[in-house]
């Protein structure tokens, strides 16, 4: 941020000065009459800029060139003897102007850098409406890229075409068209389909592993077994197992070396999978032993409670396992559904399911595009506002 005064004759003048340095972006924080001042100026007025460009910041505080040095040679008389020629070193002078080219490109590459990070900033036409959009996305830790692009299209929208509620009701109409092409509303399992789970430490992959079994027993009417590919958690084995027993599910060895142990086309096979961190050399490993089992769907496990930022991070890691599709867990644990919006642009996959309560307890719900814009929005907490007012 620049805070700078600027004094003229006039308001007029002083503002016009404010623009031509600051450009139309900036804010006006204090005029101030000047009583009794020299020279005629008789209005101060005090501004900032909130975001200035290196250039915007080099025309509002410009260096004062350095003072040139004088250089005088000593005048040798005529008559006096001349001494041996010392040896002389010519240092060149710089050459005018460049000292400011190079100046101009540090300047020039400073805007590039600063215009890559996204702003979620309205511009000053910019309708309170589309502000208060922004203010809620990003308090629900959606990515800047999506609110920046959301922000754009909305900028097309004046309140005037359809009352007061006309950006509020086309932000949360466009941001559900958005959601629903990054989610699935169902998806089918068939009888010798292998699933497996893969995704950060912690996400809650074998929690879903359970949750999706029971559904797909009770409600699905398949038979179901379970496997795991976890040899780094102590007590993965038996997690699953203890998931199977309570179940009645069998258990099955992924690296059995009769196909038809590891392939039953009359059952689903689901497949738990090691947590790994971030940047992981396992990674690789891993890869090779999924495409081992001959997966039909690869389910890429995040955690609600996660931030935006890591998700995308994590996304990108895991993309060498070619996910199918996302599963976002511990819904019910947070209040901030950007991780979801995180999660589909940074996989490139769709969200095929969400859940919410830890443990494998409780069920695997299809997202519903509807209620994730009410709570990223928090439209039920507007509209109480607004008739409160």
């Amino acid at each position: 941020m620049i805070i700078k005064s600027f004094t003229a004759d006039t308001s007029a003048a002083a503002l016009k000065m404010v623009r031509e340095q600051m450009g139309g972006n900036a804010v006006v924080l204090k005029t101030r009459p000047l009583s009794g001042q020299t020279e005629g100026r008789g209005v101060e007025i005090t501004a900032c800029l909130e975001s200035p460009t290196a250039a915007q910041s080099s025309r509002i505080f410009p260096d004062k060139p350095a003072t040139p040095k004088i250089v005088t040679e000593p005048v040798i008389p005529e008559s006096a003897p001349t001494p041996e020629a010392p040896a002389i070193t010519v240092v060149p002078r710089p050459q005018p102007g460049r000292l400011s080219t190079r100046f101009d490109s540090i300047e020039h590459k400073l805007d590039m850098i600063l215009a890559e990070r996204p702003s979620v900033s309205a511009e000053d036409s910019a309708p309170p409406e589309v502000q208060s959009v922004c203010e809620a996305l990003v308090d629900a830790d959606v990515p800047i890229e999506f609110i920046a692009s959301l922000a754009e299209s909305l900028q097309t929208v004046k309140a005037a075409d359809s009352g007061d509620a006309g950006i509020p009701a086309r932000a949360r109409e466009e941001l559900v068209a958005r959601l629903s092409e990054m989610m699935l509303p169902s998806i089918e399992f068939n009888k010798g389909d292998t699933l497996v789970f893969f995704g950060p430490a912690g996400a809650g992959k074998s929690s879903v592993l359970g949750k999706l079994a029971a559904s797909l027993v009770t409600s699905g009417k398949l038979k179901v077994r379970l496997a795991t590919l976890d040899d780094f958690k102590l007590g993965a084995h038996e997690e699953i197992r203890n998931y199977a027993d309570f179940l009645g599910l069998p258990v099955v060895d992924t690296d059995a070396e009769d196909e038809s142990v590891r392939r039953d086309r009359d059952v689903v096979t689901l497949i738990d999978a090691p947590g790994l961190p971030h940047g992981s050399a396992q990674i690789e490993k891993l890869a090779q032993r999924i495409d081992a089992v001959h997966p039909d769907h690869r389910f890429l496990v995040f955690s609600s409670l996660t931030r935006s930022r890591d998700v995308i991070d994590l996304a990108h890691a895991y993309k060498s396992l070619d996910p199918s599709h996302v599963i976002v867990t511990m819904t019910d644990l947070s209040s901030c559904y950007g991780s979801l919006v995180a999660a589909a642009t940074g996989s490139g996959v769709k969200i095929a399911f969400t859940t919410n309560s830890p443990g494998g307890i409780g069920t695997v719900n299809a997202p519903d595009p509807d209620f994730i814009a009410r709570n990223l929005l928090n439209v039920e907490v507007r509209l109480e506002t607004s008739a409160s007012a």
